[in-house]
């Protein structure tokens, strides 16, 4: 029905929107200046910068479900309903997408082991693991 040059022309795009959406996704949880409510949804009614940010922040509530419909549409577009087929696809996905996110996790979580100190011997205990490496 559509030509092979239109559909990857449309994974192209939906690609690049998927990549805008994350940045949006990413603005989204770095938002940090609470803005009270003044009475009124007019943008025009608040500050420039305070009527950016809760433009943008509102722009950005609808990335994530854009986002998932758009994933669902790329990971779904070569089904072919083979069980065999969706296995593999979910086994590669286990080690492309979960196995990263433990790492960056654990990352994170010893950082923050290290810079709070929880518990007076976490940092001595998490050296001695990098020292073990």
């Amino acid at each position: 029905m559509y030509s092979v040059a239109y559909k990857e022309k449309l994974i192209n795009v939906l690609t690049s929107v998927n990549f805008l959406l994350s940045f949006l996704i990413v603005f989204h949880h770095a938002f940090t200046v609470d803005v009270d409510y003044v009475g009124s949804f007019s943008l025009f009614a608040y500050r420039g910068d305070v009527a950016f940010q809760r433009f943008m922040y509102n722009l950005s509530e609808c990335a994530v479900p854009v986002f998932f419909f758009i994933s669902a549409f790329l990971f779904y577009r070569t089904f072919d309903g083979a069980i065999a087929k969706y296995k593999e696809k979910i086994y590669r996905r286990f080690w492309s997408l979960f196995i990263p996110y433990v790492i960056f996790c654990s990352f994170g979580y010893i950082k923050h082991l290290i810079a709070t100190d929880i518990g007076g011997g976490q940092f001595s205990r998490v050296s001695h693991i990098l020292m073990d490496l």
